[in-house]
C-alpha cells in the first residue's frame, strides 16, 4: 500500500462503526462532541465533494503545507449523500460519520481533478484535542487507539510494512501523522 491509496480504500479495512445496512446515522451527543473538537482545528475549511461511494459522499480538502513532495488533506466520509461532485460545504456543515487525515503524491488525482486551494490552519491551545489515546491492537493494514475519554476510533494506517507507531499518543499527534481515521463510535 501507498500514500496515494484511494480514500474508498477505508470501506474494504472494514472499520466496523461504518455500517452499510442502515442508511441512518444516529446524531447524538457523542458524535456532536467528536465532530466539535475537529471543526475547531480545521475551522472555516470549505470541503469539496470529489466522490460517492453508494450512498457516501467523499468530501475533502487540501491543506497548506511547508514543505515539498507529497500533498496534504482532509477527508470527510458523509452518509446518505445527495450533493453533486463539485459541491462546496463548510466542514463544520457536515455530518461525516469518518474523518481522515491523507497525503498523496498524486493531488489531482485525489480530487478526481476538481481545482481547489490550500487551506491553512494551526493548532493552539484553544483548538488541541489533547485527549490520551492507548494502542489497543495492529492489524495488517492499522494501528487501532482506543482514546481515553475521545468517543470515537483512532486508527493510524500502516503504508509501509516496517510502519512502528507510539503505545500512547493523543488525538492531535495521530491527526498530524496524515495517515489517520477517526471514526465516530454510533
Amino acid at each position: 500500500m501507498n500514500k496515494a491509496t484511494l480514500i474508498e480504500d477505508i470501506f474494504e479495512f472494514g472499520s466496523e462503526p461504518i455500517s452499510h445496512s442502515s442508511p441512518q446515522i444516529k446524531l447524538n451527543n457523542s458524535s456532536n462532541i467528536v465532530r466539535d473538537k475537529i471543526n475547531k482545528i480545521y475551522d472555516g475549511f470549505i470541503m469539496v465533494k470529489v466522490g460517492q461511494h453508494g450512498t457516501y459522499g467523499i468530501w475533502k480538502a487540501l491543506v497548506d503545507g511547508l514543505t515539498m513532495g507529497s500533498s496534504r488533506f482532509i477527508v470527510a466520509i458523509v452518509p446518505n449523500d445527495r450533493d453533486s461532485i463539485g459541491a462546496e460545504k463548510y466542514l463544520r456543515s457536515l455530518q461525516w460519520i469518518s474523518f481522515q487525515t491523507r497525503e498523496s503524491k498524486n493531488i489531482s488525482k485525489e480530487f478526481n481533478y476538481i481545482k481547489v486551494k490550500p487551506q491553512s490552519y494551526r493548532i493552539g491551545a484553544d483548538n488541541n484535542i489533547s485527549d490520551r489515546i492507548t494502542l489497543s491492537h495492529e492489524t495488517d493494514t492499522s494501528f487501532i487507539y482506543i482514546p481515553d475519554t475521545f468517543p470515537a476510533k483512532v486508527e493510524v494506517l500502516r503504508l509501509k510494512e516496517s510502519d512502528n507507531f507510539a503505545q500512547k499518543g493523543t488525538v492531535t499527534s495521530a491527526l498530524e501523522l496524515y495517515q489517520t481515521v477517526i471514526t465516530i463510535d454510533n
